[in-house]
């Protein structure tokens, strides 16, 4: 798949997409069913430990953040998946350094907290032993930018591209870049649902213009754009995403806190499902898995969110095949949240005592 490097909120107003970002808060309420693998949580045993720098955007050493690590419970159902496990806290030093020993081997959250500054985190993986290093970048809560639609051909100087709807960048000091442009310089598709990352960083959006070199097909694609490192790219290139008919908008991208991940829907009609890229390993992983042998939910996973960590992603199905005791017959679509970090999924749209709505 196609690789790329290393930001994001609400964009919808519809009330299925606030469902979904409420759904990423409400994993805990009630016991819908859940889809466990083995072999998680605590390992048992004691890790090396692990040690780091926190700075800011600039590099600079950040004195006194507060970084904790949440042993993950071995996860059940959904209440159990909202439980927390030990805390252990330290907070940096002169050099921004922090360290921390002898811990119990297991899955750990990471977060970093510092005044003026949005917080960090990164699931690790702390079960065989060894020493690890950790760093975390820390970025101020800007509000500076926005970015939005438009089809006009005069918010930049030279735009000739004749009506398409295209992505543009404002900025709040004054200023407007538009960003959804070719190698020569004009876009020659519309470009659609634009996504900014909290940090400013990262913009996400699906585009039927060929932006870049490695977009060789002529359907829509999702694009990635790290502002910090000048990089434009399309996560869809490859030609195993291209074997149907998809419609610009069918993509719905989605971009974590920090930007390192992408959730997007992929598919035709009946067989639409979603996706998760990780900017740092460059991997795309399924996250909507049906129960059946071949994986395949047996219905239609759209409009996907992220956590800002990156942890939980939650989406609207109507399948009845992602987590067990789902009734085949249930005629509902239901919000299901899939956590990154444990691999399990949760139906997180049931009543009071676990009834479908």
């Amino acid at each position: 798949m196609t690789q790329s490097r290393d930001l994001s909120r609400p964009r919808n107003i519809w009330l299925l997409p606030l469902l979904l970002v409420g759904a990423l808060f409400l994993i805990g309420c009630g016991d819908g069913g859940s889809t466990t693998p083995s072999s998680i949580g605590s390992g048992g045993g004691i890790a090396d430990g692990i040690s780091g720098k926190v700075t800011d955007y600039t590099g600079a050493p950040v004195v006194g953040a507060l970084v904790k690590l949440l042993l993950v419970p071995v996860p059940g159902p959904a209440k159990a998946m909202a439980q927390e496990g030990q805390v252990y806290q330290d907070t940096t030093d002169q050099n921004g350094d922090y360290e921390f020993t002898e811990l119990p081997a297991g899955l750990y959250r990471m977060e970093v907290d510092a005044p003026g500054q949005l917080p960090w985190g990164k699931d690790l993986d702390l079960r065989e032993k060894g020493a690890v290093v950790q760093d975390a970048q820390l970025w101020p809560p800007t509000g500076q930018m926005a970015v939005f639609l438009s089809k006009a051909t005069d918010l930049v100087a030279g735009d000739t591209d004749d009506g398409y709807w295209d992505i543009y960048l404002a900025h709040t000091g004054g200023g407007i870049e538009k960003l959804s442009n070719t190698p020569a310089g004009q876009n020659a598709g519309d470009s659609l649902s634009p996504v900014l990352s909290d940090s400013n960083r990262v913009i996400v959006f699906a585009s039927l213009g060929q932006l870049v070199p490695e977009d060789q097909n002529d359907a829509v694609d999702v694009y990635r754009l790290d502002r910090e490192m000048g990089t434009l790219t399309c996560l869809t290139a490859d030609p195993d995403f291209h074997k149907g008919s998809y419609s610009i908008y069918d993509t719905r991208p989605f971009t974590s806190g920090s930007g390192q991940f992408t959730v997007f829907e992929w598919g035709e009609t009946g067989n639409r499902r979603i996706f998760l890229h990780d900017a740092q390993t460059g991997e795309f992983t399924q996250v909507s898995v049906g129960l059946n042998e071949d994986g395949a939910p047996n219905g239609d996973c759209e409009r996907p969110t992220i956590s800002a960590f990156g942890r939980y992603i939650a989406f609207e199905s109507d399948a009845t095949n992602l987590v067990p005791d789902q009734d085949p017959d249930d005629n509902h679509r239901n919000i299901f949240v899939y956590d990154r970090l444990t691999g399990t999924t949760v139906r997180a749209s049931l009543g009071p005592n676990s009834e479908s709505p």
